[in-house]
């Protein structure tokens, strides 16, 4: 499934409307923040991720994992080279506007990622 923020308007409105109702917000067990969400982030903290792993999200239709991977390299926890797994994910990619700046600024960190033809 791709992932976007518009998918969450329908669910959010149902949160509103309830708020409203109860004074109060009510989620869901599913709906529960992640408790490493509360600590502070820090990219030395996360694992390095190799090709196998960079292709699987980039590949997976995922905004959050295609994020997670282009992130990777930013922060020089990625093996190898963006370029060409860059330009093979390409398809899979969902656009969005978050996951395609941080392509951009990838992209002016390494200035030798190709550049897209204009036709």
């Amino acid at each position: 499934a791709v992932l976007h923020p518009a998918d969450l308007w329908p669910d959010m409105a149902v949160h509103v409307a309830r708020y409203l109702e109860r004074g109060r917000v009510e989620y869901g067990l599913a709906e529960r923040v992640p408790e490493a969400w509360s600590r502070p982030w820090s990219a030395a903290g996360q694992p390095r991720l190799g090709m196998a792993a960079l292709r699987r999200l980039l590949t997976s239709g995922s905004n959050y994992d295609g994020g997670r991977a282009v992130s990777a390299w930013i922060e020089g926890r990625a093996e190898g080279e963006p370029h060409e797994l860059l330009a093979e994910a390409a398809e899979a990619m969902p656009v969005c506007h978050h996951t395609l700046l941080m392509a951009r600024y990838l992209a002016r960190l390494r200035p030798g990622l190709p550049r897209p033809v204009k036709e």
